[in-house]
Protein backbone atom coordinates (compact mmCIF):
# COMPACT_ATOMS: atom_id res chain seq x y z
CA UNK A 1 0.00 0.00 0.00
CA UNK A 2 2.62 2.57 1.03
CA UNK A 3 3.97 2.04 -2.91
CA UNK A 4 1.20 2.80 -4.47
CA UNK A 5 1.60 6.49 -3.56
CA UNK A 6 5.03 7.42 -5.42
CA UNK A 7 4.01 5.86 -7.95
CA UNK A 8 0.79 7.72 -7.89
CA UNK A 9 2.45 10.80 -7.98
CA UNK A 10 5.27 9.51 -10.59
CA UNK A 11 2.30 8.96 -12.59
CA UNK A 12 0.96 12.41 -11.95
CA UNK A 13 3.75 14.26 -12.24
CA UNK A 14 4.49 12.93 -15.52
CA UNK A 15 1.42 13.23 -16.80
CA UNK A 16 1.23 16.64 -16.60
CA UNK A 17 4.89 17.58 -17.64
CA UNK A 18 3.85 15.68 -21.05
CA UNK A 19 0.40 18.00 -20.98
CA UNK A 20 2.04 20.76 -20.83
CA UNK A 21 4.36 20.13 -23.56
CA UNK A 22 1.93 18.30 -25.34
CA UNK A 23 1.53 21.08 -28.81
CA UNK A 24 5.64 20.98 -28.89
CA UNK A 25 7.95 18.61 -30.89
CA UNK A 26 11.17 16.85 -30.59
CA UNK A 27 11.66 15.84 -34.34
CA UNK A 28 14.60 17.10 -35.78
CA UNK A 29 16.49 18.73 -32.67
CA UNK A 30 19.43 17.20 -31.11
CA UNK A 31 21.97 18.36 -28.16
CA UNK A 32 25.31 18.51 -29.57
CA UNK A 33 27.94 19.82 -26.68
CA UNK A 34 26.62 23.21 -25.73
CA UNK A 35 24.36 23.87 -28.32
CA UNK A 36 20.57 22.55 -29.68
CA UNK A 37 20.59 21.21 -33.51
CA UNK A 38 17.69 21.11 -35.55
CA UNK A 39 17.82 19.39 -38.34
CA UNK A 40 21.46 18.51 -38.27
CA UNK A 41 22.41 21.52 -39.43
CA UNK A 42 20.37 25.02 -37.66
CA UNK A 43 22.18 26.06 -34.58
CA UNK A 44 18.73 27.24 -32.53
CA UNK A 45 20.08 27.75 -29.18
CA UNK A 46 23.23 27.54 -26.99
CA UNK A 47 23.28 26.17 -23.24
CA UNK A 48 24.64 29.40 -21.80
CA UNK A 49 24.02 29.42 -17.85
CA UNK A 50 23.91 26.16 -15.27
CA UNK A 51 23.07 26.33 -12.05
CA UNK A 52 22.99 23.84 -8.62
CA UNK A 53 20.60 24.93 -6.27
CA UNK A 54 18.88 23.78 -2.91
CA UNK A 55 15.22 23.26 -2.97
CA UNK A 56 12.82 21.92 -0.81
CA UNK A 57 16.40 19.91 0.65
CA UNK A 58 16.80 18.56 -2.66
CA UNK A 59 19.71 19.69 -5.15
CA UNK A 60 18.11 20.73 -8.35
CA UNK A 61 19.72 21.60 -11.80
CA UNK A 62 19.17 24.53 -13.41
CA UNK A 63 19.87 25.09 -17.06
CA UNK A 64 19.46 27.92 -19.50
CA UNK A 65 19.94 28.29 -23.00
CA UNK A 66 19.93 31.72 -25.13
CA UNK A 67 17.90 31.44 -28.65
CA UNK A 68 20.54 32.15 -31.77
CA UNK A 69 18.67 34.53 -34.07
CA UNK A 70 15.78 36.62 -33.39
CA UNK A 71 13.55 34.38 -35.71
CA UNK A 72 13.99 31.26 -32.81
CA UNK A 73 10.99 32.57 -30.32
CA UNK A 74 8.74 30.43 -31.83
CA UNK A 75 11.32 27.42 -31.14
CA UNK A 76 11.39 27.94 -27.31
CA UNK A 77 9.10 25.11 -26.65
CA UNK A 78 10.43 22.74 -28.65
CA UNK A 79 13.78 23.09 -27.01
CA UNK A 80 12.38 22.82 -23.81
CA UNK A 81 10.78 19.46 -24.87
CA UNK A 82 13.66 18.64 -26.57
CA UNK A 83 16.18 18.79 -23.20
CA UNK A 84 13.53 17.19 -20.95
CA UNK A 85 13.36 13.91 -22.49
CA UNK A 86 17.19 13.43 -22.36
CA UNK A 87 17.29 15.47 -18.75
CA UNK A 88 13.82 15.02 -17.01
CA UNK A 89 15.28 16.20 -14.03
CA UNK A 90 16.61 19.54 -15.17
CA UNK A 91 14.33 22.36 -14.90
CA UNK A 92 14.80 24.08 -18.24
CA UNK A 93 14.47 27.97 -19.00
CA UNK A 94 14.99 29.10 -22.75
CA UNK A 95 15.45 33.08 -23.14
CA UNK A 96 13.36 35.10 -25.71
CA UNK A 97 14.34 37.50 -27.39
CA UNK A 98 11.51 40.39 -25.58
CA UNK A 99 12.51 43.39 -27.82
CA UNK A 100 8.94 42.89 -30.25
CA UNK A 101 7.17 43.58 -27.11
CA UNK A 102 8.66 46.54 -26.23
CA UNK A 103 6.75 49.49 -28.04
CA UNK A 104 8.58 52.34 -30.09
Amino acid sequence: MKFLLPLFLLVLFSCSTTKALKNYTSEGYNMSGLYIIYNETDTVARLTSMELSLDDGKLVHEVTFTLIGNDMNHKAGDIIKTVHEKKPEWEIEVEVDYSHFISK
